[in-house]
Parts: C-alpha cells; sequence; structure tokens
C-alpha cells in the first residue's frame, strides 16, 4: 500500500480527555489537527465505539476542564436539535437526538444545496405524540431568548439541554465574566413557509465577545471541518490508545 501524499489528509481518532463520571472524550482530526469532514467523523466514532456528545454531557466536560479548554472555546456542533413542523400550524420541537448525523450523507447532501434535512412523516408524527402527551423527552419552543448565564437554569431551553448541570454551567460562564448567552431558533414564518418537517442540530458557537451562542439556525454540515465531540458508548471496548 503506497504511502499518503504529503498535502493529501488523513484521519484519526484522538483521545481529547478522560473525565471522571463521563470517561473518555473524542474528537477526528487530520495530521494537521484540523477537525475532519462529518463522513470521517461519523466513520471513526463508530469504529471505536464513540458517539456524539450530548449538548449535558458538552456542559459537564466544560465544567470539569475548564473555561479555556477547547471544548468550551471551539465551535462544535452537538447530538440534540429541534424538529420543525409547518402543518397544520408551525411548531419548533426540541429533541434529544436528530437523525442528521446518523443519516450524514443526505444531511450534508442537503446543505450543500442550501436545502433542509426533511424527515419521514412518521418521525414528524412520533415528535407530535410525543409533544400532546407532555413526553418529557421533548420540549416545544417559540422564539428565541437573550439569557444571563447566571440565570441558566431559570430557562426552560437551557434546562432542557443541559438537565443536572444547567446551573453550573449558567455559573461557570458567569464567573468568566461570559454574561449572557444567545439561543438562536428559526421563525415561525419562516418554519410554516416548508411544506415538509425537517430538523437541525443545535450548534455552539463558541463565546465571541464574551457572549455565548448557540444555534438551532445554521446549516453547517457540508462544510469541510466540522467539530463533533464524541463519548464513548458504554457497551464499546474498543478504545484507542491515547497520544
Amino acid at each position: 500500500m503506497s504511502a499518503p501524499k504529503q498535502d493529501e489528509r488523513t484521519y484519526r481518532l484522538r483521545i481529547f480527555a478522560d473525565i471522571n463520571g463521563l470517561g473518555p472524550i473524542a474528537r477526528v482530526e487530520d495530521q494537521h489537527g484540523k477537525p475532519g469532514p462529518l463522513e470521517e467523523t461519523v466513520k471513526l466514532f463508530h469504529q471505536y465505539g464513540f458517539e456524539p456528545m450530548s449538548a449535558r454531557d458538552w456542559a459537564y466536560a466544560c465544567i470539569n476542564l475548564g473555561i479555556a479548554s477547547d471544548i468550551c472555546q471551539k465551535p462544535s456542533t452537538l447530538r440534540d436539535g429541534a424538529a420543525h413542523i409547518s402543518r397544520p400550524e408551525p411548531r419548533i420541537i426540541l429533541v434529544r437526538e436528530t437523525p442528521m448525523l446518523e443519516h450524514h450523507e443526505y444531511a450534508t447532501h442537503a446543505h450543500e444545496a442550501k436545502l433542509e434535512f426533511t424527515i419521514k412523516k412518521q418521525l414528524e408524527e412520533a415528535y407530535l405524540h410525543k409533544i400532546n402527551s407532555n413526553d418529557k423527552s421533548v420540549l416545544e419552543i417559540l422564539k428565541s431568548d437573550l439569557i444571563t448565564t447566571k440565570y441558566f437554569a431559570g430557562n426552560k431551553t437551557m434546562r432542557y439541554f443541559f438537565q443536572d448541570q444547567v446551573q453550573d454551567i449558567g455559573l461557570l460562564f458567569d464567573q468568566n465574566k461570559i454574561r449572557d448567552s444567545s439561543i438562536l431558533i428559526e421563525y415561525l414564518e419562516d418554519v410554516k413557509e416548508h411544506k415538509r418537517p425537517y430538523v437541525k442540530n443545535l450548534w455552539y458557537g463558541g463565546v465571541p465577545g464574551n457572549h455565548a451562542i448557540f444555534s438551532l439556525r445554521h446549516r453547517i454540515l457540508h462544510k469541510p471541518d466540522i467539530l463533533i465531540w464524541g463519548t464513548k458508548i458504554p457497551e464499546k471496548n474498543k478504545i484507542p490508545k491515547k497520544f
């Protein structure tokens, strides 16, 4: 087998940290330390038994590693997201996991074409059933919010995403002079224009200008360098050597 060309990107799964109570967290990067494309990330996560990180675990990792760590500073895509349903009335439903990362090829093609990643009627109905039956695994929201970080625990969207870590992640931001945060969602008027339901994943935009950004608006899966942190699936035991 021939060696890769000097300018050809090669990818590896790197163990970034091993956190008590969470385990190893990883990311996929090339030989220069840059994040790999989504396809490579998904492939290596599956190979080594990792899955994309949830917002709750992201917050736990930030709290344990500190505000200066890459996980707190670098923009990344998380497993949680939102379903956007237009009929019979526009609704935005937060969900613990969307099918976007599992079906990354279709999602990437959609974003390349500046389209949304649509979901099937059965999944739309499942989300609506959960909302109508007051299932706590989903949450309906109506608008974007600007939130004071030390009051994260008083905001239902932040409570949904960060769960038992919501107060501590807010205090971590506040103690490091990150006083406010935004959670950006689609406008209901825009959701209404779509004939088919679609989903988007939660994107963390870092802390530019001491302001923490979270968004459910971005289409980014087609970008060449997407940072997605991974946590170990408990039943898997193939862990690569830390380097």
